[in-house]
């Protein structure tokens, strides 16, 4: 039987410069066969969209999310909350306009100035009014230690019969020429990744790749040779965490000035 289920896109998006914000409605891996989604893309926020089942399962509930997300999942706390990766690191492309990087190795390197930069001062981006307008609500930075969302995502979960190094991630190894740092979703059976190997067979797989695209604190250094990312956790009045990481090593106790510019890769709930 046809299921007709009519929902509200739930992205809640701001005004954009008086220009009503436009997106795409997609299906992520989890919808099977037998869906339509109606109208043709793009969208307006707050648009009516239907969707219509013509398979054969039960329908219990449809989720509506940003796009942008990579589909697999990653546990992050004893309490088994996951999360999706975004598709690449957080980039800003003008006065008022965020995306996500087109590919997971993608960095601006040394090419970084006001309306075009991909490394950024310490912000709370869950209630960052530009992000929600050009990516949707819900995105927010992991956790650093003391919360321990890091920690526990890079040594405690357990990923292939293991935890770690080359079980939950693995350093010192490059995709498209890019150093940088590999981290298998919570369902990863295959081999750990090395340089060389076919990035896409283990982008389809759900593996993440976080890029060294090094730091600017007041100058824009160790691109390709070292990556640091934000967390949302501070350390002190001047400092909050990130995790660092170069060839040899990952540190996820790691703490910087928030004036310095760092790499962003944002998360979104996974259920």
């Amino acid at each position: 039987m046809k299921a007709k289920i009519l929902f509200i896109l739930a992205l809640l998006l701001t005004l954009v410069q008086g220009a009503q914000a436009q997106h795409n409605v997609t299906r992520d891996a989890t919808m099977s066969e037998g869906w339509s989604i109606t109208p043709d893309n793009p969208v307006s926020a707050g648009a009516a969209v239907t969707a219509t089942y013509s398979g054969s399962r039960h329908v219990k509930s449809v989720k509506c999310m940003p796009a942008g997300h990579l589909s697999s999942k990653f546990t992050i706390n004893g309490s088994g909350d996951k999360v999706y990766f975004s598709k690449g690191n957080l980039q800003q492309t003008g006065a008022n306009s965020w995306k996500f990087a087109d590919n997971q190795w993608d960095c601006f390197g040394t090419d970084q100035q006001d309306g075009h930069r991909d490394l950024f001062t310490w912000s709370n981006w869950s209630e960052d009014a530009g992000i929600q307008a050009s990516l949707g609500t819900g995105w927010r930075a992991l956790m650093g230690s003391g919360e321990g969302e890091w920690d526990y995502l890079l040594e405690t979960r357990t990923v292939n019969g293991g935890t770690g190094a080359d079980h939950s991630y693995t350093i010192g190894q490059s995709v498209n020429g890019v150093l940088g740092v590999v981290l298998y979703p919570d369902d990863y059976t295959g081999a750990a990744y090395t340089t060389g190997a076919d990035w896409a067979g283990f982008e389809a797989a759900g593996c993440v790749f976080l890029p060294a695209a090094g730091l600017d604190d007041g100058t824009v250094q160790e691109v390709g040779v070292s990556g640091r990312y934000w967390s949302s956790a501070l350390y002190d009045a001047e400092s909050a965490y990130d995790i660092y990481f170069n060839s040899d090593l990952i540190a996820f106790g790691n703490s910087d000035y928030r004036s310095w510019k760092l790499s962003v890769r944002l998360v979104f709930p996974a259920e």
